[in-house]
């Protein structure tokens, strides 16, 4: 049930006893102010006009990935519970919903199916949400290039020291699903150098299979992707 459904019942409750007589537009009002009011305390600017950000309550996609955006970059909950997202921001644009919505229908994979926005892709290690930096990419491809510090170990990533044993793992996921595990290195390097040239050659692999689906640029920095001991 979504928000606006909920008013619209508890009103309903009441209705006979108090005779409150709410229109459907009174009560998109509420809710588009209460949204602003939100909205601005993150610091994005729910602005009305051309795209609309919702219809009888349920977000557009425009919306839903605009206030996601709008979450990750601004200090509060979601940098406590995903670390990973403290100090990231959005551009003067993109905190402007019809700006970023405007953005939105000029790129490629906008609109389908689970894909999502990413900052980080076009410029390694970018915190700026942006016109110029941001893509909308696959979730195949994202799960490829995100990084769970969370699922971490001691040791460098992809690597891991195998129980009882002076050995060491490489371990990667090969872009279909399932877990590739290499055994037997002597030293945390060996390993790590051995998940790096797998890990490269997958995100190749992916990046030539959704070649003719996915931005110009999205594929060139898959390409071009390395591997770096500081992941």
């Amino acid at each position: 049930m979504t928000k606006f459904e909920q008013i619209c019942k508890i009103i309903a409750h009441y209705a006979d006893k108090e005779e409150v007589q709410h229109t459907k537009d009174t009560l998109e009002k509420i809710l588009l102010e209460s949204e602003q009011l939100e909205n601005k305390r993150r610091g994005g600017k729910y602005t009305t006009g051309k795209y609309e950000g919702s219809t009888l309550g349920e977000h557009s996609k425009e919306k839903t990935y605009w206030e996601h955006m709008i979450s990750r970059a601004s200090p509060g909950a979601t940098w406590k519970v995903r670390p990973t997202y403290e100090g990231c921001s959005c551009s003067e644009l993109f905190s402007d919903f019809q700006l970023f919505a405007e953005w939105c229908q000029q790129q490629i994979g906008f609109g389908n199916k689970g894909w999502c926005l990413d900052k980080d892709l076009l410029f390694k290690g970018n915190k700026v949400y942006s016109e110029d930096t941001c893509v909308f990419v696959p979730p195949a491809l994202n799960s490829l290039i995100v990084k769970r510090n969370s699922k971490r170990g001691k040791y460098l990533i992809g690597v891991y020291k195998r129980a009882n044993s002076n050995t060491f793992i490489a371990q990667c996921q090969d872009g279909e699903g399932k877990l590739k595990v290499f055994y037997g290195f002597k030293d945390e390097m060996s390993a790590f150098l051995k998940y790096k040239e797998y890990k490269e050659s997958v995100i190749k692999k992916q990046a030539e299979k959704w070649k003719d689906q996915i931005d110009p640029r999205v594929y060139h920095a898959l390409i071009n992707y390395q591997v770096e001991i500081t992941d």
